[in-house]
């Protein structure tokens, strides 16, 4: 092989390397991923939101918390909560699955489709702080409504039914008795 051809061979191989390694240098720590990022719920409802959370350090990662940001009324204070199998910390260069937060949709919020982040947060163990976010669109709808008239008014009509056969049964065998 000539030299030339070795040179270049050499220059794109390290070209190929400083490259990978830029773009590994550049990628965030943590990386989220919801499993259910577009969600349809009535108002009032409860969402859990599913996931995986790789860290792709060498270091320790401990969760310190998590949150979501919201378009103004789709959530209300205090409807948040962490779901039975909230993901635990991945170590290093590892992943975890498993809820990453559960939100209650506002009872009061109106119909449409609203934009949500949902964030976690922690301390690598140099301590330095850590971040994932993953964006979320949630289509609100209305509740389905109890048509309570139209089932009192069904039930009316099925009683006085039953008392009509009743009266006709009743009459029938009392001309049969005479």
């Amino acid at each position: 092989m000539s030299s030339l051809k070795r040179s270049t061979l050499i220059a794109v191989a390290l070209t190929v390397i400083y490259f990978g390694a830029a773009a590994r240098t550049n990628a965030d720590p943590l990386v989220l991923i919801v499993d259910n990022p577009n969600p349809t719920a009535a108002s009032g409802t409860w969402i859990t939101f599913t996931g995986t959370l790789t860290n792709s350090t060498l270091l320790a990662f401990d969760i310190q918390g998590f949150g979501i940001t919201h378009s103004p009324g789709l959530i209300d204070f205090g409807d948040i909560a962490v779901p039975p199998n909230f993901l635990t910390d991945p170590g290093p260069m590892s992943s975890v699955s498993g809820g990453v937060l559960s939100v209650r949709i506002s009872p009061t919020i109106e119909p449409g489709s609203y934009f949500a982040m949902v964030v976690v947060n922690g301390l690598f163990a140099n301590g330095s702080s850590g971040s994932a976010s993953y964006e979320l669109n949630i289509t609100v709808t209305n509740p389905s409504a109890v048509p309570e008239p139209s089932s009192i008014l069904l039930l009316g009509t099925g009683l006085i039914s039953a008392g009509a056969l009743a009266r006709r049964y009743r009459k029938r065998s009392s001309d049969v008795c005479h």
